[in-house]
């Protein structure tokens, strides 16, 4: 992630512009659009797609709902129906030392 600013994929209202394909640029968008969320919400898929495409301008939001749970942004009831934010927000430089 170094030489990386998210700042340079947001537009003046904050929306991501594009999907990076380097996978810590592609972490580092994972964890801004997990900030959108409040911690103490329960949210339906439906909510979950609202709240991403909110903050993206690119079409692949299934991907990205798909990274937040994988991640461990947002939790996932096993009927997928509830999503909620972790209680604490993992980094993404703590999820990429795993790799």
């Amino acid at each position: 992630m170094k030489y990386f600013s998210l700042e340079r994929i947001l537009d003046e209202n904050g929306v991501v512009t594009r999907c990076p394909s380097k996978f810590g640029q592609r972490l580092l968008v994972v964890e801004y659009v997990a900030k959108a969320f409040q911690p103490d919400r329960t949210y339906t898929e439906l909510e979950v797609n609202d709240v991403i495409r909110s903050k993206i301008a690119f079409s692949d939001y299934v991907t990205l709902r798909r990274e937040l749970v994988d991640f461990g942004f947002l939790t996932r009831s096993a009927d997928c129906r509830e999503y909620r934010r972790a209680a604490e927000l993992p980094t993404a430089e703590a999820i990429l030392e795993k790799f």
